[in-house]
């Protein structure tokens, strides 16, 4: 496991990526939490709140993630996508 900044994480691919983190900060790094993730990789994003959904999600199946689970709690989310080989999507 690796704590910091993306900068902080060396560059290969990752079977499963945790980001617990706000919105501004996942949405500047989009390209490069998809360049890091394997196919198919799951890609836990945690510190989302409700009214964020709409940009996290477009901004990450834009790129090719698929929404594959959205857990909540109290106007907090957890997103669970997944890199797969096509544009698959499951929910």
């Amino acid at each position: 496991a690796y704590l910091g900044g993306i900068d902080a994480v060396p560059q290969k691919e990752y079977d499963i990526i945790l980001a617990n983190i706000n919105r501004n900060v996942l949405l500047a790094h989009v390209a490069e939490l998809y360049a890091l993730a394997k196919r198919p990789g799951i890609l836990l994003l945690s510190g989302i709140l409700d009214q964020d959904f709409d940009a996290i999600n477009e901004a990450f199946t834009g790129i090719g993630f698929g929404l594959h689970k959205k857990y909540g709690k109290e106007g907090w989310l957890c997103l669970e996508f997944v890199k797969f080989h096509g544009s698959q999507t499951t929910r």
